[in-house]
């Protein structure tokens, strides 16, 4: 073998697995790998090392539909297979390189697959890794290690064809060299070369980041000057060393798969405790394409539809590989085990009585220590289809669990005592009142100012069934929903003040905010429809709200058309926005200086409090009435602070410089028509509430404009639009949007009306885990009796299924 080599074909990746003590399948890995977070070692092999290896290996071939008979194992380090006679050939090498390379040879000889193996049982090493971090980091202390396994199934294309095997990915280019002396750069350049991309192309690079600070030093200088381009912030640096350790061989193997997972599932990894490079090579690092997230994002399709391309930078004492991976072409789902086999569970306890309840509250706390709780999260769901109550309890442990079901004892006795419903801060929920069919359901849609930073990170990785219906909608979903601005790119983590910067810049522009609460909208309510199946017999919208919710409806045949025209009005953009000139004519102000001229401001009255106080100025408007005792005021800031200084409230700026709900607004009327009107699609059986006339709004291209036109230049009064819906017989109200504010403005309009025979959920809240948000959210509803498809927490994997023929 020559000192450089690099593949001639590619080949495909055609199965996969690992596990951990601590993650024992590969669905748990995959999730720890996307939640950065470090494992704990465990002292003890769990199981016979030949019994994990054989059925690690079984599940693997199935997945690539093939015998053992036409598979060659390569192993990665030291392992010994002791069933090795039932496959074509067997072998040890010690690099990740090495065996690329081999498994190249067998492919080419005879149609044979290769599954590269690597896996570390030496538990007298096992060490605790005290940060989610790598080595470039300045603040690195050591690398923790852990027993595991891994396993990766490749073939050539053609094989994997005939086999009708599933492809995760494929590997596209690996050039490998013994020579360390040998500039790393030159490697990489090949494998570009080969790959025939640029590096433009490379979205993300898992690196190997050693322990060692010489071989540190090499790997960064290498990638810094094989990548640099002139571009900044444009390719992702992380490392599953961060989560998994250094594990020797078995850490090249899990580098591979990182990428191979980071890929099929669609996001963009991070490195969770990453503070900053080391001191001496930060200029060069700033200088370079990279960043590094403390949070994955999810990666959006290519604007061109080109497939990602993911690098994998391997670095051992002895040899440099650099591997280059194409992910899947196939658009559509992707599934994933992450809501299955996340920390987070649902135990949904149902029954027909209090007493029966309560007998299976007990008996689980007396037995909790006998169960595995994902096995029981999905043994009690499959039982709660039947029983007219259901108790839904969130916990992440069988300690958090034990405090739930505890709390519960008592909890579930006041709320029938007393008709009530009991919750926990955890997001537990039971109702002793549960509704009947008769009720219904409503959407609501807050206004587009409700987004803020990191807004939608974790939802097409929750729900990866909805990533073809929202894509579907735009040709870039991460232009439309701002994912720079959202999920800000750097090599530090932000400081308060840059946050502050970034959530300024995408209120700035009031095309970005609008697309951006209205894509992020879109995709929650696919959530509820398609994946939940829950349809609304109502929806409403909060201000800009509307347009969010006609499309999030499907009601508009090319929702994008809007998009593009909304870029390019000179409504939003100059006239009620940007300028303000349209506010500038109805003032008469000649002069456009720097000096803000229009604010929003969030005020503690009524509006008959402020109505009289309004009487002394012409250039303050009330715009929305959140509740009855709660309203925005707009117009010129200086009077906007006089009215709440008469008022004797705080004035509490909204940072929302946009002109609408007031009579100025009127001007750019004709405009606004024409911006919203847009062929309709199918009519769907949703009444949909317009706060322009609180009627429903018919369902043709004029009407749905005017509607918009109309709620855009007029006062919201959002309480006459809850009262409404709930006279039409709505009794419970989803948020489908950022925040909770619309759920709060409902439970105070509700309880001014004094009626209580109602639930309001929000399905997001800033700075929350949005899987939490939303199991809180579906505990609610679950428990008030609505019918919900929650499959999708208990039943999953990243294992797809085979193609059909």
């Amino acid at each position: 073998m020559t000192d450089n080599y690099c593949l001639t074909r590619h080949m495909a990746i055609i199965g996969c697995d690992a596990c951990t003590p601590d993650l024992p399948c590969i669905d748990q890995v995959a999730t720890a790998l996307y939640n950065g977070d470090c494992q704990r070692p465990i002292a003890d092999v769990p199981r016979d090392v030949g019994d994990l290896c054989h059925s690690a290996i079984t599940r693997v071939l199935q997945q690539g539909r093939i015998t053992a008979k036409q598979v060659a194992i390569i192993v990665i380090g030291d392992l010994v297979i002791s069933d090795a006679r039932e496959y074509a050939s067997s072998q040890n090498l010690a690099n990740l390189g090495d065996a690329l390379h081999a498994a190249q040879g067998l492919i080419e000889q005879q149609p044979l697959a290769v599954l590269l193996i690597a896996a570390n049982m030496d538990a007298v090493n096992s060490v605790q890794q005290e940060k989610a971090t790598i080595s470039f980091a300045d603040d690195f202390t050591g690398y923790g290690a852990s027993l595991g396994f891994c396993a990766l199934l490749l073939s050539s294309l053609d094989l994997a064809a005939r086999l009708n095997a599933y492809q995760y990915g494929v590997i596209a280019a690996a050039v490998s060299s013994r020579d360390l002396t040998k500039p790393l750069d030159e490697i990489i350049k090949q494998s570009l070369q080969q790959a025939q991309i640029s590096r433009e192309q490379v979205s993300a690079i898992e690196v190997t980041a050693p322990a060692q600070s010489p071989f540190a030093q090499l790997e960064a200088t290498g990638v810094i000057k094989g990548y640099t381009n002139g571009t900044t912030l444009h390719t992702g640096i992380t490392c599953s060393k961060s989560v998994l350790g250094d594990n020797g061989a078995l850490s090249q193997l899990f580098g591979l798969l990182h990428c191979v997972l980071a890929l099929q599932l669609r996001y963009r990894p991070a490195i969770k405790e990453w503070s900053a490079p080391i001191a001496a090579q930060l200029s060069a690092w700033l200088d370079s394409p990279f960043y590094i997230f403390n949070a994955p994002a999810t990666a959006f399709a290519n604007a061109d539809k080109s497939p990602r391309y993911m690098a994998y930078s391997c670095l051992s004492s002895t040899q440099y590989s650099h591997l280059l991976l194409k992910e899947n072409d196939h658009q559509g789902v992707r599934t994933n085990g992450f809501n299955a086999h996340s920390d987070l569970s649902l135990f949904i306890i149902s029954a027909d009585s209090e007493a029966q309840l309560t007998k299976q509250i007990i008996s689980l706390i007396d037995g909790l220590d006998a169960y595995n709780l994902k096995t029981l999260a999905r043994s009690l769901y499959e039982n709660s289809q039947q029983g007219r109550y259901k108790l839904v309890l969130v916990a992440q442990s069988k300690a958090a669990l034990h405090k739930e079901l505890t709390l519960a004892v008592d909890g579930v006795g006041e709320a029938f005592a007393h008709h009530r419903e009991w919750k926990t801060p955890k997001g537990s929920y039971f109702s002793a009142q549960p509704i009947h069919n008769a009720q219904k359901i409503a959407f609501t849609y807050p206004g587009i100012g409700a987004s803020y930073l990191g807004l939608g990170r974790q939802l097409l990785q929750l729900f990866p069934q909805i990533y073809p219906m929202v894509t579907a909608m735009v040709d870039d979903l991460g232009a439309t929903l701002q994912e720079r601005l959202l999920y800000p790119r750097s090599l530090t983590p932000l400081t308060f003040k840059q946050r502050q910067e970034y959530d300024l810049a995408l209120r700035n522009e009031l095309a970005n905010i609008a697309q951006c609460g209205i894509a992020y909208a879109s995709m929650v309510s696919k959530i509820f429809t398609q994946v939940f199946t829950v349809q609304p017999d109502f929806s409403c919208g909060y201000s800009m709200g509307e347009v969010s919710m006609f499309t999030a409806l499907d009601c508009w045949q090319n929702p994008q058309l809007m998009s593009q025209r909304l870029h390019h009005s000179t409504t939003f953009k100059q006239r009620l926005a940007g300028e303000l000139a349209a506010i500038r004519e109805h003032w008469q102000l000649s002069d456009v200086g720097d000096t803000p001229i229009w604010e929003s401001y969030s005020v503690k009255a009524n509006v008959e409090q402020v109505e009289q106080v309004l009487l002394v100025t012409d250039r303050v408007y009330i715009t929305i009435i959140n509740s009855p005792d709660s309203l925005v005021i707009a117009g010129y800031p200086e009077d906007c602070r006089a009215v709440c200084q008469r008022l004797g409230q705080r004035a509490i700026a909204l940072q929302v410089a946009n002109a609408i709900h007031c009579p100025p607004a009127y001007s750019e009327y004709d405009n606004m028509q024409r911006l919203y009107t847009l062929d309709v699609a199918h009519k769907k059986n949703c009444k949909m509430y317009s706060s322009a006339y609180y009627l429903p709004v018919p369902q043709h291209s004029k009407a749905i404009a005017m509607s918009i036109s109309k709620c855009l230049c007029e006062q919201v009064d959002f309480p006459r639009l809850i009262n409404t819906l709930y006279q039409q017989g709505c009794r419970v109200f989803v948020e489908m949007g950022a925040g909770s504010s619309l759920t709060n403005w409902t439970d105070k309009i509700c309880q001014h009306a004094k009626v209580n025979d109602y639930l309001a959920v929000s399905v997001n809240a800033k700075g929350a885990s949005e899987q939490l948000t939303l199991m809180r959210a579906i505990a609610k509803l679950l428990s008030l009796g609505i019918k919900i498809n929650v499959d999708s927490f208990f039943y999953g994997s990243v294992i797809q299924p085979l193609q059909k023929y």
